[in-house]
């Protein structure tokens, strides 16, 4: 009997050309993840590492990755600049709002603004609940859209929805492994 496992691996994007060659994302089905490294990408186009100047190939990182039905990792900045946490913090959220799932950390003071900005809040999460909710009763009642906040809510926000809701129980239920494999 051979028993298959899946070993997941992460695409680290540094070379320039390897951003704008899509095949190379989802070249594997072991590829769980792909970022970029800015400061070496910025290197190869003969450009600063700036958010603005590395805003177009981290776009298409994002847009790639999701095409491959895989994590982007990042930030929208350059990683190097970590002395203030504050804006450390702002740019890790802006991240977040901006399409990346999650990202390494060259520094532990990171880690842990990283892990609480990537995980959806308890705002987000009771959102999210409510629209699902409300979308069960406008179901029963045959309609495909609703109201809430003032706002329409239709199939790509109920998606959206459950797709935040899966995301946190996914990191919740990690976080509770990690803290048993600790305490045993």
């Amino acid at each position: 009997m051979v028993v298959q496992t899946r070993i997941p691996y992460q695409h680290a994007t540094y070379p320039a050309v390897n951003v704008f060659q899509r095949q190379i994302v989802g070249a594997s089905a072991r590829t769980v993840a792909c970022n970029i490294g800015g400061e070496d990408f910025a290197l190869d186009c003969n450009m600063q590492p700036s958010g603005e100047a590395l805003f177009y190939p981290k776009q298409h990182m994002i847009i790639a990755a999701n095409a491959a039905g895989i994590m982007p990792l990042g930030f929208v900045d350059s990683v190097a600049s970590f002395g203030d946490w504050d804006k450390f913090r702002k740019m890790v959220r802006r991240s977040r709002d901006f399409g990346f799932m999650g990202a390494g950390c060259i520094h532990p003071g990171q880690v842990t603004i990283v892990n609480e900005e990537y995980t959806p809040g308890a705002e987000e999460v009771d959102y999210a609940r409510k629209v699902i909710g409300l979308n069960e009763e406008a179901t029963k009642s045959g309609r495909g859209s609703f109201s809430l906040d003032g706002k329409m809510i239709d199939i790509p926000i109920i998606v959206r929805a459950e797709k935040l809701l899966r995301r946190y129980e996914a990191i919740k239920a990690r976080e509770a492994n990690t803290l048993a494999a600790i305490k045993s």
